[in-house]
């Protein structure tokens, strides 16, 4: 069975652009998760381009890569805030604005989210701990900076808060977008939210890295399963998977069992592959 409902018909020939998320869209179950690698793999193997869309930092994503040996042409991370060469070279960036940061900071949620990582030029940092998920830190491995220092960072490409309940983070969430949609563009994703330069998102990124590699007019095909994700596939009439989350269901054009089925079916779509 064909991909269904594919943006456009495709000349066998024609390269394809697969652009997904890594947390609990690529990486799920440690088994699915190498049934996804080896799928990546092949697609690659075929011509066509791969590449992550994460909320991440750069650091954070090269984790990941380097832990599964991840073949990668692009890697677009802070929500799109950042794009990468695999190598570290930064292609494209949109900051914070660092003027409202102050403002930012005075908002109650904002100060009562018991978890706060700054991603930014100078890495990834977390700059508020409470004791109860301290084991967050211990995982990512990252240094702990104090809140004067982070506002010396520059420049900034994200903040990510983390809540110990799902409607702690939704009100964060809806009260930086409702006070400060301007200047910071806030995404819900389970417990978390992400905070990045106003009118940030995935898909811009998407946008972004289309037109710095010259392939203008080539519409990509997109997963994801978080509230971060929702803008992207919209915007480019992408999918989600079978474990994404409500909204994702909501706007995906098919919901698929992994990023494997959708390679699948992509493939057999294009090249006839039975």
């Amino acid at each position: 069975m064909g991909i269904q409902g594919c943006p456009e018909s495709r000349g066998k020939d024609e390269k394809m652009i697969l652009a997904s998320d890594y947390d609990g869209t690529f990486h799920v179950d440690e088994e699915q998760t190498l049934k996804n690698l080896e799928a990546v793999k092949g697609w690659r193997a075929l011509g066509h381009e791969f590449g992550l869309v994460t909320g991440r930092s750069y650091e954070m994503a090269m984790m990941a890569v380097k832990e599964y040996q991840l073949p990668l042409d692009f890697l677009i991370c802070n929500n799109g805030a950042a794009i990468y060469r695999l190598d570290g070279t930064l292609l494209d960036h949109t900051p914070m604005n660092r003027d409202r940061l102050k403002d930012f900071w005075a908002l109650p949620s904002v100060k009562a989210a018991p978890r706060v990582f700054a991603l930014s030029a100078q890495g990834t940092f977390v700059a508020r701990m409470d004791q109860e998920i301290t084991f967050f830190a211990r995982q990512l491995d990252v240094p702990f900076i104090s809140m004067d220092k982070v506002g010396e960072l520059n420049p900034i490409w994200q903040f990510s808060l983390g809540f110990s309940k799902d409607e702690d983070a939704k009100i964060c969430c809806q009260e930086i977008n409702r006070l400060l949609g301007e200047d910071f563009s806030a995404y819900f994703n389970q417990w978390n939210v992400d905070v990045v330069a106003g009118g940030m998102s995935k898909s811009v990124g998407i946008h972004k890295y289309i037109k710095i590699a010259g392939k203008q007019g080539q519409r990509p095909l997109v997963v994801g399963d978080g509230g971060n994700d929702v803008d992207m596939i919209q915007e480019f009439g992408g999918f989600t998977i079978k474990g994404g989350c409500a909204q994702a269901k909501e706007v995906a054009r098919r919901i698929f069992d992994s990023v494997e089925d959708l390679i699948e079916n992509a493939l057999q779509e294009k090249l006839g592959v039975v």
